[in-house]
């Protein structure tokens, strides 16, 4: 719903700011998970979704080696 209005208005935080309460919810979470959806769809640069949870694995991997050795 964000991304479809967002030409509506001067900025997307001006967006954000009209929607969320529309749809029983606070601005900034509201814009973490627009950020989040731009993100795993492509069209923001940043780590994904699925690249983080790669990322957490391998961290808990490496912990539970290091506690082993």
């Amino acid at each position: 719903m964000v991304c479809k209005h967002q030409g509506e208005f001067e900025c997307p935080s001006s967006a954000l700011t009209s929607i969320a309460p529309k749809i029983g919810f606070a601005s900034d979470p509201l814009r973490v998970w627009v950020r989040g959806a731009e993100t795993d769809s492509g069209q923001r640069d940043a780590v994904t979704s699925a690249e983080h949870d790669v990322i957490k694995a391998l961290a808990g991997a490496k912990r539970r080696l290091n506690c082993t050795h």
